[in-house]
């Protein structure tokens, strides 16, 4: 045996050691899925629970405690003064001028939005700031609109406020900024197919989940592959709008399920959305990042839109005999509850094989 094969010979089981030796949980981080997982297999004792949990962050501190209450308060104060203007426009209109009126809400957002950008938007003071003049330019285009009555519609408030804020948000980096934008966007639509539209209102909803899911999606992929912070850490708010983009096409699957008949009056694109936006969601959180929450609200929509289905099915089937209603009752009992624990166990096998994976 020469030299080089003794050397190969005794380097191959230490590399393959390497390549299949189990990933130590000491090198992983503290979650708390890690954490519980640990000591249900017995791996830490019971005395290292909460020294564990202090270790790993997932007690709150003193300090913590006084950030909280500090930027609780903060929250608050912002608020009551911006009810406090609001109310003291209206309780005081009559007593104002129109000089008078501008001034005060004018100088208001100038103030604001001053205070903003001299205190940091980085800080929790500088975005309060920031906010309060995003609300306050609402209340000053709310004014002027009062003050000269033009007959516009509604709908163009919103959407001046919307455009003039566009600005505001993109430097804000904060996820309530966003929120407020996505809101006065909602509106906006909504009141401008009221107003102007009127009909088509399947379209409607169409257009309204494709913007909220869309923004959710999108949201996800930027803080995916940026390093964007407050994109990866502020997430609490896209369940509000996938939430809304799911309402949307459950609304629309019952369209489309109790008309006159399954391919009557409702047309066959809600499916087609309704599907699309079911495979975005599975395709997000199953496979790109894991979402529990996320999943859970597309599985309710399904369990929704699966209850309805097979109740209209079954009530056809049945000949639409009202003597059978007991019948009728009882399936659909069994029925929503085969869905329900299907979900159920669906959503509890998932999350055990991500814990079994995380671990």
């Amino acid at each position: 045996m020469t030299p080089q094969d003794k050397s190969d010979w005794e380097e191959k089981p230490k590399n393959d050691k390497k390549k299949h030796s189990p990933r130590d949980w000491r090198d992983l981080s503290a979650t708390p899925q890690r954490l519980a997982k640990l000591f249900q297999n017995n791996s830490l004792p019971e005395s290292a629970w909460h020294p564990a949990q202090k270790i790993a962050g997932n007690v709150p501190t003193s300090n913590d405690w006084l950030r909280f209450a500090d930027m609780l308060f903060a929250g608050l104060g912002t608020i009551f003064l911006l009810a406090g203007i609001v109310f003291f426009f209206a309780f005081n209109w009559d007593d104002l001028s129109k000089w008078n009126r501008f001034v005060i809400v004018e100088g208001a957002v100038i103030i604001s939005t001053c205070l903003a950008f001299f205190l940091n938007l980085d800080k929790w003071a500088g975005r309060l700031a920031l906010g309060a003049s995003t609300i306050l330019l609402g209340v000053a285009l709310a004014v002027i609109s009062q003050e000269y009555q033009t007959g516009a519609d509604s709908y163009r408030l919103f959407q001046v406020w919307l455009m003039l804020i566009t600005g505001w948000v993109l430097i804000s980096r904060w996820n309530i900024m966003y929120l407020i934008w996505m809101v006065l966007l909602n509106i906006t639509l909504g009141f401008y197919w009221e107003q102007i539209i009127n009909t088509d209102w399947e379209t409607f909803n169409i257009i309204l989940l494709i913007i909220n899911a869309g923004f959710v999606f999108l949201w996800e992929i930027v803080a995916r592959f940026t390093n964007f912070k407050f994109m990866k850490d502020g997430r609490w708010f896209l369940y509000i709008f996938m939430a809304i983009a799911l309402s949307h096409g459950t609304g629309m699957m019952s369209d489309f399920i109790f008309s006159s008949s399954f391919f009557g009056q409702a047309t066959i694109l809600a499916p087609i959305v309704y599907l699309g936006l079911l495979g975005f969601i599975l395709l997000f959180y199953i496979i790109l990042s894991h979402d529990l929450l996320m999943l859970t609200f597309g599985g309710f929509s399904v369990l929704v839109v699966g209850v309805m289905g097979s109740g209209k099915i079954l009530w056809e089937m049945m000949g639409n005999s009202s003597n059978d209603g007991i019948v009728y009752f009882f399936l659909m009992g069994i029925i929503t509850v085969g869905l329900t624990t299907a979900l159920v166990t669906g959503l509890r096998s998932l999350q055990q094989n991500w814990e079994a994976t995380d671990v």
